[in-house]
């Protein structure tokens, strides 16, 4: 199982997801952030290259998609061979989407 390291932009999307849950459907909330927590435990098991790679980034950059509630996680894998990944955001498929630059600005400690 690879390390996962949550970055603080990423603590910051968690918290507005669930304040968004929160005021949608309070009832939700538990099981939105669970999907989410399912899902990037599953990339740690031995699924990171599954991730689609992002354009204009390396190929150490992807994200995939948790298909309960739509949000799509965005990490980067770290290591040769690969020993941890780096969740850089959470959004939802249906927000704009982030530039390239801007998802390598958020990939920075």
């Amino acid at each position: 199982m690879l390390e996962v390291r949550w970055s603080s932009q990423t603590r910051a999307d968690i918290r507005k997801i669930a304040e968004f849950w929160r005021d949608k459907d309070r009832t939700k909330v538990r099981a939105v952030i669970e999907a989410i927590r399912q899902r990037v435990a599953w990339l740690t098991d031995g699924h990171a290259e599954l991730g689609s790679p992002m354009n204009d980034l390396p190929q150490s950059y992807r994200w995939y998609r948790e298909r309960t509630f739509g949000y799509k996680i965005f990490y980067r894998t770290e290591g040769d061979p690969v020993t941890r990944i780096a969740i850089i955001t959470i959004r939802h498929g249906r927000q704009r989407p982030l530039s390239p630059s801007t998802i390598r600005k958020r990939a920075t400690p």
